[in-house]
């Protein structure tokens, strides 16, 4: 139990406490990754190779399940022990198991080295995961989404490990001698985080039964309407169509077959549904179907559960079908099948705006405009060629045989630039040769013109 409160701790801390100035604290050295600055004091190299090593890969983890963009750079924070946090957090609760916080103010994460050096590397991972997600839920919130559903928020963003278990036992005790809280408890910071081992693993349930009552995504709707609304209560009845207290009795109907079993059977207790829409969210779409097609064994027949499976499986088919495409249609225009890459660059930017993929859809759309480009070339090469036998259209046959060899050459297309410039090359003679005609023949003009004035004088008057 002395574990479970320790990691359910992990964010006691969040948005709570105003650090000290830095000039209060030890020497920082500093490491920068894409998307973080990672402070550290002398003797915590070890840790801070750890966090930098995974800080990318676990912001774009957490950027892909909440599908939102933070203020970057983020900073993350080693304090090396619970002394130099307190130093710098005077204010912060002395209570036994802070190993994280999140100070959504600052765009900081913190962590503290000696609380966490004997975890193993998920639960090391899971605190990160756990703080992100505070930052990302009060961004997306506006700062006014309540403790107990941001500790629900932040848990369901975790992945599954064995402190999950340890939850669900601590919360079967709890249900069992009726100690659960009320929903209206969830405002009081007090509550939440006077009693962890009840409010923790409560509040983890209340958000894995509303992403297995909707989706995550609506869990994520929630979040942004708690930004313009009075309180949880009317952010929840805006988003699900129902008043909270008919929510919470939904919930306390859901909770028993919950810790009866269905944490175990309802997609590995939802925490695999959450990896697999997180993976989607990302465009890996091979990883979630691996996940899902390991979970479908496991499925109950609850009608909610089996329903948001086979949307995720959908979604998954759909992406790995708009890759293949999207594939294809490189391949195309890197072999210079012009018309063939824009038909199948279009399809794939359609199928990506489909399931919600704008990033890939707009990398789509940028080869569907490379292949247009390609097929202007060759239209422009085609009717130069055809204005070519005509002396007096060679200027524009010579202009749109340029613009074709440029166009060409943009696109590393090396055969048809060549004959581009072949073809330029031809009506640059052609007009050299004009031109010299011309100058020939005003030559001969001029001669003609000197020797009628010699032999044609006018005879002289006697």
């Amino acid at each position: 139990m002395q574990r479970l409160l320790a990691m359910l701790m992990i964010a006691l801390a969040t948005l709570l406490w105003q650090p000290m100035p830095a000039s209060a604290q030890a020497a920082w050295l500093q490491a920068q990754t894409a998307s973080f600055n990672v402070l550290y004091t002398p003797g915590s190299e070890v840790a801070a190779d750890f966090y930098i090593q995974h800080a990318e890969a676990l912001y774009d983890e957490q950027r892909a399940l909440f599908g939102h963009d933070l203020a970057l750079p983020l900073t993350l924070r080693l304090y090396p022990d619970l002394e130099l946090y307190y130093l710098a957090n005077p204010t912060a609760p002395r209570v036994g198991g802070i190993v994280a916080h999140a100070d959504f103010r600052r765009n900081e994460v913190v962590i503290i080295v000696s609380e966490t050096r004997d975890q193993d590397e998920l639960s090391r991972l899971n605190n990160v995961r756990h703080e992100l997600a505070h930052v990302f839920a009060a961004d997306l919130s506006g700062d006014r989404l309540n403790v107990g559903f941001q500790e629900g928020v932040a848990q369901l963003a975790e992945a599954r490990g064995r402190e999950y278990l340890t939850k669900i036992n601590a919360l079967q005790t709890a249900y069992q001698a009726d100690q659960l809280l009320p929903w209206s408890a969830l405002d009081d910071r007090a509550v939440v985080y006077g009693d962890p081992r009840i409010s923790y693993p409560q509040t983890m349930t209340i958000a894995i039964f509303l992403v297995e009552r909707a989706s995550f995504a609506t869990l994520r709707e929630f979040l942004t309407n708690s930004a313009r609304s009075s309180g949880y209560r009317s952010a929840l009845e805006r988003t699900y169509n129902l008043d909270a207290d008919a929510l919470e009795r939904e919930w306390r109907a859901w909770l028993p077959g919950f810790l009866a079993g269905g944490y175990t059977t309802n997609l590995a207790a939802t925490g695999d549904l959450v990896q697999a829409e997180r993976l989607l969210g990302a465009g890996r779409y091979n990883e979630a179907q691996d996940i899902l097609d390991r979970v479908r064994p496991q499925l109950t027949t609850d009608a909610a559960t089996r329903g948001r499976f086979d949307e995720l499986h959908a979604r998954a088919l759909q992406g790995k079908r708009a890759d293949f495409i999207a594939r294809t249609a490189r391949e195309s225009l890197l072999t210079f099948r012009y018309a063939d890459a824009a038909g199948y660059a279009g399809e794939a930017g359609r199928a990506y705006t489909a399931i919600g993929n704008t990033e890939q859809a707009a990398v789509a759309n940028t080869l569907g405009e490379l292949a247009a480009r390609g097929q202007r070339a060759q239209q422009d090469l085609t009717r130069a060629a055809e204005l070519a036998p005509n002396w007096i259209q060679t200027p524009a046959a010579r202009a749109l045989a340029d613009t074709a060899a440029a166009n060409a050459l943009a696109l590393g297309d090396e055969t048809l630039a060549s004959q581009a410039l072949t073809l330029r090359a031809g009506l640059d003679q052609r007009q050299l040769l004009a031109g010299g005609s011309v100058l020939l023949f005003g030559f001969l003009l001029t001669l003609l013109g000197a020797a009628h004035a010699i032999f044609n004088r006018p005879q002289e008057a006697w």
